[in-house]
This record gives C-alpha cells, sequence and structure tokens, in this order.
C-alpha cells in the first residue's frame, strides 16, 4: 500500500485501508466507515512505515488536521488524540469541551460526581492527553471549575 493520490477520494481510500489492515477499522456492506475511533490511538509513524508520508505531510504532520480533512463527516474530539498540541490542551474553550463530553460519557451529573472517577475509566474514555497536560484530573478540574473548592485528597 502507498498513498500517491492528491484527491480527497483517494486520501480516503488510503485510509480506509490502512485503518482496516492496522487498527481493525471496518466498514459496512456500503463502504461507510462505521467507528473512527480507533484513529484516536493513531500514530504518525504506522501511515509513514505504509507509504503515507506524503499524505500525513500534506497536514503539517497533523492527525486531527488530515482526518478531519478526510472524515469531515465525523465529530472529531481533538482531546482524545493520545497525540495532540499543548496549545490545543491548554485552550480553555477545547478544555472545557473536552470536560463536558467527558461529564456525559462518565455519567457525571454534579461536580462532586468527579470524585468517583478512576484513572483507568478517564484513560479509557481518550482523555489521557489532558490528564498529562494538567497534571490529572484534579488539574484540569481547577481550570473548568475554578470557583469550586476541589480537593485532592478525595480523587481515586
Amino acid at each position: 500500500m502507498h498513498f500517491s493520490q492528491d484527491s480527497l477520494e483517494h486520501q480516503r481510500a488510503f485510509l480506509n485501508e490502512l485503518g482496516n489492515q492496522v487498527y481493525g477499522i471496518s466498514q459496512s456492506a456500503g463502504g461507510v466507515v462505521v467507528d473512527l475511533s480507533p484513529w484516536y490511538n493513531a500514530k504518525g509513524s504506522d501511515i509513514r512505515s505504509r507509504g503515507g508520508s506524503g499524505l500525513l505531510n500534506r497536514y503539517r504532520g497533523s492527525m486531527l488536521q488530515m482526518l478531519s480533512a478526510v472524515y469531515p463527516e465525523y465529530k472529531w474530539e481533538p482531546w482524545r488524540f493520545a497525540r495532540t498540541s499543548r496549545s490545543l490542551l491548554r485552550n480553555e474553550v477545547e478544555l472545557s469541551r473536552a470536560v463536558k463530553e467527558l461529564s456525559q460519557s462518565l455519567d457525571i451529573k454534579h461536580p462532586s460526581d468527579w470524585y468517583r472517577v478512576s484513572k483507568d475509566e478517564l484513560t479509557a474514555a481518550g482523555a489521557a492527553a489532558l490528564l498529562r497536560q494538567h497534571g490529572g484530573l484534579v488539574g484540569v478540574l481547577r481550570v473548568v471549575y475554578p470557583n469550586e473548592a476541589w480537593k485532592e485528597d478525595y480523587f481515586g
């Protein structure tokens, strides 16, 4: 497999094949990709080693930019990528959006519900990069909820 075409159609075909081979991303009978979430854990080296250097370089090495261009119908959550820019992770709007998404997926109804969430649950939800960038969950929450008196000892 080697990428050599400019069109989005060819880029998509290349990534569909690569996604299937490397990450087990499958397509429905109509050729529609069912679940793209495995791309959040993708590495640039996986793409480059399979002939996709030109494709990734076209998007300045950004997995987010590449996937957003090739799969615009998918709602990408920048904070879920294993590797993403520090500036994006420090952006308060993006951070608030990430916490809102996490709140929904982890059934957080009240701020105190965050105390019951484990690091493993957060990692499984795709928040590992956020936790690293902010020194853990309490660091993330202090940015998003600055008026809340978070008690570090209460976190698991």
